[in-house]
């Protein structure tokens, strides 16, 4: 019987270097997040999934970490400045680059090798936030080839859609909501925020340096959130050329409560997929 990561526990072989999960902490800008590692086990690299979660990030995602850890890559779940206790100040800025201090954390030569990652072999996935905060660093994410955007949110789409009836209203409503879950910002800093940097937070913007990568897009169909029309579909149609990418519509909902187990496993065919040394710089 073929085993199955996503639904099945592994067999252990190396029971001296178990499969664990380690509490870790590294910098961004001056101020300490805090993250966790789900290692493989075990003495040869391997390469590790960057898990990065929304605004303000209920969902962490660990069910997937666990599936994907399963199958083979250990994987950094990791919270942004000013949110689940991190310290700074939380902002959309701000978490767009504590993306790279995550990448710069995962790469390092002493975690590397107190962890056995390849530093080679990184991938990024974001959810919601983490999907928009990974897509517009492509360009910085020097020598990750291989992207997921689950039910990514496009905050440059915003700055139009608050203009039609009753939108801004609504808007600062779930701003407001994700506020009172961080640090240092409110409702309105945060559509100030995103009004002041329409097109610097538009993913459409970063096509270009995204046509380059292996893309997984996970939507959801019932998304109220991340609207497949405004978020989803835009891309798609920007990314109509694009080669190295795989579309999947889930009947769920943005954090895919229903369809957990068809999200494991979507994202775990897909990094199986994943051929590095053809896709991914040296």
């Amino acid at each position: 019987m073929q085993y199955d990561p996503v639904t099945q526990d592994q067999v252990i072989i190396d029971k001296k270097q178990l499969p664990s999960m380690r509490a870790v902490t590294f910098n961004s800008s001056g101020s300490k997040l805090l993250g966790s590692l789900y290692l493989t086990g075990g003495k040869q690299l391997q390469p590790t999934v960057v898990l990065a979660h929304g605004f303000p990030g209920n969902e962490h995602n660990q069910d997937l970490a666990h599936a994907v850890r399963r199958a083979g890559f250990n994987v950094l779940i990791f919270h942004y400045r000013g949110s689940w206790g991190s310290e700074g100040v939380f902002s959309f800025s701000n978490s767009i680059e504590d993306i790279i201090s995550a990448f710069e954390f995962v790469k390092s030569e002493k975690v590397c090798g107190n962890y056995n990652l390849d530093p080679k072999r990184v991938v990024f996935i974001g959810h919601s936030m983490g999907g928009f905060a990974t897509f517009v660093n492509a360009e910085k994410l020097k020598g990750v080839n291989n992207l997921g955007f689950i039910a990514g949110f496009n905050f440059g789409v915003l700055a139009d859609l608050i203009k039609l009836p009753f939108a801004e209203e609504k808007v600062l409503e779930h701003l407001g909501a994700g506020a009172e879950m961080v640090a240092g910002t409110n409702a309105k800093k945060l559509l100030k925020e995103i009004v002041e940097n329409k097109d610097r937070f538009n993913i459409l913007n970063y096509v270009k340096a995204l046509s380059e990568k292996n893309l997984l897009m996970i939507a959801s169909k019932h998304d109220s959130t991340a609207m497949i029309n405004f978020h989803h579909k835009p891309l798609m149609k920007a990314f109509k050329k694009h080669k190295l990418l795989r579309e999947v519509i889930i009947d769920g909902g943005h954090v895919f409560s229903t369809k957990r187990i068809e999200l494991a496993r979507c994202v775990v065919n897909w990094l199986n997929s994943i051929k590095f040394n053809e896709t991914d710089a040296e």
